[in-house]
C-alpha cells in the first residue's frame, strides 16, 4: 500500500472514554448511530489506525518539473511508491528522476488502486507525460522514413503522439524542438518569448505539425495551455478551435469594414482574464486569412487580458499559414504597401 492510499483510507484510532454514566446519557440522541465496527490495524510503534468512513483528501507539496526536479519525483516517489523506509526509494539509482521512469509501470498500477479518486490518478497520469515530453531534448535524432504522416487528433494517446514524433521530417523535428527548449527556458524563469511563423505550401504537412505541436505544449505544461484560434467558423471545427472573435471578443466587420475595438469593463473583463489566467501560447491558424487590422486588435487585447506592457500580452505565438493561398476577407495582404503613409 502506498502512503497516498493509506492516508486516504486511515485515520489514528482514539478509545472512547467512559465519562458519564448511563443515567445522564440521552440514549435518544444515538438511535440513528448505529455502532459500526471497523477495520483496525497496529502499527510498529503500537498505535492504532482504524479504516476513514470516508476517504479523506490529500493534500501534498507542490514542486515544478523542469525548477526542482529532485523534489518534483521524489516527492512523487513518496506518495505512490509502496515501501517500508525511505532508503528503500531512491537505491540503486542515482536521482529520484531515474528510480520514477524505472518504475513508471509498477506506480501506474498503484495508481489503478485510487483510480476512483480521479485527481490523484490524474497527477501521477500527468507527471509521466510531462517528463516524457522533455525527453526529445536529451535524445539523438530518430527519423521514421517509411511513417505515413497521418492527421492526429486534436488530444493523441501516447502510441499516437509517438508514432507522430517518429513521422516528423528534419524541418518539422527542429521546430519541434525550439519550442520545447523555449518552454523548458519558460519554466525555468526565462522571460523570452516565442512568436513563430510556420508557412508552406498545400501537403507539407502544416496541419500535422499544428496538432502535433499543440499536444506537445500541454504535454510540457501537464496542463491544457494553448487557446486556438482561426477566422472562419468551419476552419474552427476543422481544427477543434474558436473564432478569432469569440475567443478575445473581437468586433465583427460590418460590410467589409473593420470595426472599431471597445475596451472590455467590470465582470466582462474579470471572468475573460480567469479564462486567459493559465494559457501561454496562441496558435492561430489561416493567418493569410487575417487582416492586419485583426493582428493589431489580438496584440491590444491580449495586453489588456494578459500583460499591457508585453507584445501579445507576454505570450508564446505561432501563425499557421500560406500567404499565398487565401488572401484576408475584405482586406489587403499584410505585405502589401500603405497608400496611406
Amino acid at each position: 500500500m502506498s502512503l497516498t492510499e493509506f492516508a486516504m483510507l486511515f485515520e489514528p484510532f482514539y478509545p472512547k472514554k467512559v465519562s458519564e454514566t448511563e443515567e445522564s446519557i440521552d440514549h435518544n440522541a444515538y438511535e440513528e448511530q448505529p455502532d459500526i465496527r471497523r477495520p483496525l490495524i497496529m502499527l510498529s510503534d503500537g498505535s492504532k489506525m482504524v479504516v476513514i468512513n470516508i476517504p479523506a483528501v490529500v493534500r501534498v507539496p507542490y514542486f515544478i518539473a523542469t525548477s526542482d526536479p529532485e523534489n518534483f519525483f521524489y516527492s512523487l516517489l513518496v506518495q505512490y511508491m509502496p515501501y517500508r523506509s525511505e532508503i528503500e526509494l531512491l537505491e540503486g539509482f542515482d536521482n529520484a528522476k531515474e528510480a520514477f521512469l524505472a518504475r513508471e509501470n509498477r506506480l501506474k498500477e498503484t495508481s489503478r488502486h485510487i483510480r476512483q479518486h480521479r485527481e490523484r490518478d490524474q497527477q501521477l497520469e500527468n507527471a509521466f507525460i510531462q517528463v516524457h515530453a522533455f525527453e526529445i531534448l536529451e535524445q539523438p535524432e530518430i527519423i521514421n522514413p517509411e511513417a505515413e504522416e497521418e492527421l492526429p487528433d486534436t488530444e493523441m494517446s501516447n502510441d499516437l503522439f509517438q508514432r507522430a514524433q517518429q513521422a516528423m521530417n528534419i524541418d518539422q523535428r527542429q521546430l519541434f524542438i525550439l519550442i520545447t527548449e523555449g518552454i523548458k527556458n519558460q519554466l525555468n524563469g526565462g522571460n523570452e518569448r516565442e512568436k513563430i511563423f510556420v508557412t508552406g505550401g498545400a501537403g507539407t504537412g502544416k496541419t500535422f505539425l499544428f496538432n502535433l505541436l499543440k499536444n506537445q505544449v500541454n504535454r510540457c505544461y501537464g496542463k491544457s495551455v494553448v487557446k486556438v484560434g482561426v477566422l472562419t467558423g468551419v476552419a474552427a471545427r476543422l481544427i477543434g478551435g474558436s473564432t478569432l472573435y469569440r475567443l478575445l471578443k473581437l468586433p465583427v466587420q460590418k460590410d467589409g469594414d473593420i470595426v472599431s475595438m471597445s475596451l472590455l469593463t467590470g465582470n466582462y473583463l474579470r471572468v475573460m482574464r480567469q479564462l486567459w489566467q493559465n494559457v501561454e501560447f496562441r496558435f492561430i491558424d489561416e493567418i493569410s486569412m487575417v487582416p492586419y487590422e485583426m493582428l493589431c486588435m489580438i496584440d491590444s487585447r491580449l495586453r489588456q487580458l494578459k500583460s499591457p506592457n508585453a507584445c501579445f500580452g507576454g505570450i508564446n505565438v505561432l501563425l499557421f499559414g500560406d500567404l499565398m493561398q487565401l488572401p484576408p476577407l475584405f482586406e489587403d495582404i499584410k505585405f502589401s504597401n500603405n497608400q496611406n503613409t
